[in-house]
């Protein structure tokens, strides 16, 4: 069996071919856009020419009454009228992150950097990822549940954390939720942040190539050995992406937890000396916390792995 599916962010769009083995999912072709090019998501499936029946699209925005709009983003997709525009015999809408946590029971060991092995204590599961937005999904008992996580008002412990949200709400000129801190542009703000309260003099090259690019987040993760305020900024970001988890992971008591996307996997190594330390920080449940395994996802594929299963009624 074969399906399609697609995994549409702010950022970039997929689009994949995939296999169906019994339980096993294996993908043949994909082709990636960037999303702000893609405006029709009937045109962009019919081009990409395959005779399949069955297909799921994850989109990075909430899902109501079988329409999305990207949460970052212009485009939209109406279920109806796709299912007019195309020779698709079914097709899935679900969030992004939903479609992330149905690919939890289809990724390998090798698709993994282990932060924390943990102790299997139950079958819940959580998935989170920054990317342009932060997603956020939960798996119990091997139903997924979506989530807008990312758009809860950010929390603060002490007069540091008030300075930075205070720089970021008088830039943003409101409320700022997790999504603002953790994100692309989330890493750039706080880089500017700090090159204006730092008494840090920052290495010219390196800020020029940053600052000349500030929708380029990963210039700030591949120089944070070589610049200061690069690491301070990664630090920043470790420090919140480990309590926004940590609140998370209570939530619901999961026992398992899983850090999706491009910046987590480029942040993969810092978060290894700094994570657990922060997600288990906490008056009551420290030893609860410890006891719960962390994982960051190194597969890209995921949300085309997850869609697919879903197209291909693995997974609801």
């Amino acid at each position: 069996m074969e399906v399609i599916a697609l995994d549409v962010g702010g950022t970039n769009t997929r689009i994949g071919l995939l296999g169906i083995k019994g339980n096993n999912i294996f993908l043949k072709e994909k082709k990636a856009y960037l999303t702000k090019n893609v405006t029709n998501i009937a045109k962009l499936i019919n081009g990409f020419n395959k005779k399949v029946d069955n297909a799921c699209i994850a989109i990075a925005g909430p899902i109501i009454g079988g329409k999305a709009k990207l949460t970052n983003g212009k485009l939209t997709i109406d279920l109806s009228k796709l299912k007019k525009d195309t020779k698709l015999k079914n097709i899935k809408l679900v969030n992004d992150f939903y479609a992330n946590a149905a690919s939890l029971p289809f990724i390998k060991k090798s698709d993994v950097f282990v932060l924390n092995k943990g102790s299997k204590t139950n079958k819940n599961k959580m998935i989170i990822g920054p990317g342009t937005g932060l997603g956020k999904a939960y798996s119990l008992n091997s139903r997924v549940y979506p989530s807008e996580g990312g758009l809860t008002i950010i929390g603060i412990e002490d007069i540091e954390d008030y300075a930075l949200i205070d720089y970021f709400k008088k830039k943003i000129r409101d409320i700022v939720y997790y999504e603002d801190i953790l994100s692309g542009r989330g890493l750039s703000n706080i880089y500017e942040y700090l090159e204006i309260n730092s008494n840090l003099l920052p290495d010219s090259k390196i800020r020029k190539i940053i600052i000349d690019k500030k929708n380029k987040p990963e210039l700030i993760t591949e120089n944070y050995k070589k610049d200061k305020l690069s690491e301070m900024t990664i630090d920043i970001f470790v420090k919140f992406y480990a309590r926004y988890t940590r609140d998370s992971a209570l939530n619901i008591l999961c026992s398992e937890v899983y850090l999706a996307g491009g910046i987590s996997n480029s942040l993969k190594e810092p978060m290894k000396k700094d994570f657990m330390k922060e997600f288990a920080m906490h008056r009551h449940y420290k030893n609860l916390l410890k006891k719960i395994g962390v994982s960051v996802i190194t597969n890209s594929d995921i949300g085309l792995i997850g869609a697919g299963a879903i197209a291909a009624g693995l997974q609801q």
